[in-house]
């Protein structure tokens, strides 16, 4: 693993007196200015870096290159542009990362990242061998080569080498893309009041799962408000799209960790869908194996009231990043008069140590959700306490448990129906949880991330960030209304709300979800004839019940009778 930031990182080991402050991270408001968000989490003792970028509209980060690190960029919300450009390459390779894919920036290659969508792009954001981006600007290098040089070498008679020290950078990282402005209706004003908020603004609820058995999964925001109905939710019809995936072991190449940066890329090697590679009553992961890094990245998903068996990894850390919920963990460091309890809540990391034992479990009533990284393992080479103390001979555990014990014979009966899980009793009590609804626990095949993950601010025009709508500014193409919208939102004969199971949900199922806390409403019908109004360039020419939808999303739209 690199090791040039300095003499005071990558210093854990098996042996390492481990505290909280090791095994648990806060992000940090790193980044903050008129065209990037970071909230950072540095890890020393790895020499690791992550964290959750996040890039307003139609922003570049500048061409640039890691010396001594890889970057991943795992997208949560929206989408990510990458021109990348490889060793003595005949072409660029580019392409485009959605919601639910990583983008591996190669070591020592220079790229190019975009956001060129209307709406804002945020991403778990990592560098596995480096504290910090090593950041190299191809533009801050070219403005301080010697000025009689770039005088040489660009055509006689061309302003190009002056105009290299009035390129358009202004906080020397970032470039505004002139054409998606254009085509989305963004000022400048947008970015002059662009504002990060300090603390990283996760949603409660990121995922749309499907309801199974008696639970619906989402957020504290709607489970503090009738637990008790929400609780005795019946279930629904199952979610027939979910197919049950049936795995396939597959060889490792004996070959890993094979890029370098004269390796010839492909976008094969830079853009990775994550697949459905666990399927069970205890647990969903979607993930991608990185064979050229030697590594892993996946999100992991615990319904509530979920053990993950007491284990430890052999030749890896293990990081957790909680994108919704809370992670409770108990660590047992070599040093044994030490177990660290801890909790980790939305937006912050665990660290599990190399071949140190850790319990992780799920103690709440609702789903976690979390990203999933072995920086140094294809897989997570899960070495589990119970599965090896099941297969010690039987005359070896008659003779260490007490005489006269049953210890020996219950080992083979313990309640880990699949290996790796046990149910929390004490907390399905308290969630009013019963087996019947890990029977009908299903795990969607593909990341089911919610078009909005980040609760970001209106920054200069209203902004609705969601993978279906665009963002709603002030354009610039038209003068706006002189008629001034009314004081409510247009009304329909249909169920409404940000909560994506309002679309299409009958009146019935419209005030069932009411009731559970969710924020659909039924809409009355009202006279439809008129036009939709307002600055968000879809109202222009939308049907009643569209311009309805877009006002409910939180657009400008209104209806002009």
């Amino acid at each position: 693993m690199w090791k040039n930031n300095g003499p005071d990182v990558g210093y854990f080991w098996p042996r390492y007196n481990y505290s909280i402050g090791d095994v648990k991270y806060e992000p940090q408001l790193t980044l903050a200015d008129s065209y990037v968000c970071k909230w950072d989490m540095s890890l020393r003792g790895l020499n690791a870096d992550m964290g959750v970028l996040y890039l307003p509209p139609c922003t570049y980060i500048t061409p640039h290159w890691h010396p001594d690190t890889y970057e991943l960029n795992f997208v949560l919300q929206g989408k990510l542009d990458y021109t990348m450009y490889p060793y003595k390459s005949q072409s660029p390779v580019n392409g485009t990362v959605t919601a639910g894919n990583i983008a591996i920036s190669p070591l020592g290659i220079t790229h190019l990242l975009v956001n060129s969508q209307c709406v804002g792009t945020a991403m778990v954001h990592m560098f596995p061998t480096s504290i910090n981006e090593d950041f190299m600007s191809l533009w801050n290098t070219a403005q301080r080569m010697p000025k009689d040089y770039l005088s040489d070498v660009f055509p006689e008679g061309s302003q190009g080498a002056k105009g290299i020290d009035d390129l358009r950078i202004d906080d020397t990282l970032h470039t505004l893309n002139q054409m998606c402005m254009q085509r989305c209706g963004i000022t400048q004003d947008f970015y002059d009041k662009f504002t990060c908020p300090k603390k990283l603004p996760l949603l409660d609820t990121i995922l749309d799962m499907p309801e199974n058995g008696a639970l619906v999964d989402v957020g504290h925001d709607v489970l503090d408000k009738k637990p008790k109905a929400f609780l005795s939710k019946k279930p629904d019809q199952l979610d027939e799209s979910v197919l049950e995936v049936k795995l396939e072991h597959r060889s490792v190449k004996e070959s890993t960790s094979y890029y370098s940066p004269r390796y010839n890329y492909t976008n094969q090697d830079i853009n990775h869908e994550l697949g459905l590679q666990l399927h069970k009553p205890y647990v969903c992961k979607w993930g991608a194996s990185l064979d050229g890094l030697g590594s892993s990245m996946s999100v992991l998903y615990l319904p509530p009231c979920t053990h993950i068996t007491p284990h430890w990894h052999s030749d890896t850390y293990e990081l957790n990043l909680v994108l919704q919920g809370k992670l409770s963990f108990s660590m047992f460091p070599w040093n044994k008069s030490v177990t660290l309890k801890s909790t980790v809540p939305t937006g912050s990391m665990s660290m599990s140590p190399l071949g140190i034992m850790h319990l992780l479990s799920n103690q709440e009533c609702v789903g976690l959700a979390m990203t999933h990284v072995f920086p140094s393992s294809l897989d997570a080479d899960f070495f589990s306490m119970w599965g090896d103390a099941q297969h010690m001979p039987q005359e070896y555990l008659k003779d260490a448990f007490p005489a006269g014990s049953t210890g020996a014979e219950d080992i083979l009966k313990l309640r880990i129906p699949d290996h790796i899980h046990t149910l929390s009793q004490k907390c399905m009590k308290k969630c009013g949880i019963t087996q019947e609804f890990y029977k009908k626990f299903t795990c969607p095949t593909k990341i089911p991330f919610k078009g909005t993950v980040l609760q970001m601010p209106e920054n200069g025009g209203q902004v609705v960030i969601t993978t279906t709508t665009t963002t709603s500014f002030s354009p610039t193409s038209r003068p706006q209304s002189s008629t001034p919208p009314p004081t409510t939102p247009p009304h329909a004969e249909e169920c409404v709300g940000n909560d994506s199971r309002c679309r299409g949900a009958t009146q019935v199922r419209c005030q069932a979800l009411t009731e559970e806390g969710s924020d659909c409403r039924w809409q009355i019908e009202m006279n439809k004839s008129g036009t939709c109004e307002g600055n968000d360039s879809r109202c222009t020419g939308s049907s009643f019940a569209t311009c309805s939808r877009l006002s409910a999303q939180g657009s400008d739209c209104w209806w002009q009778v």
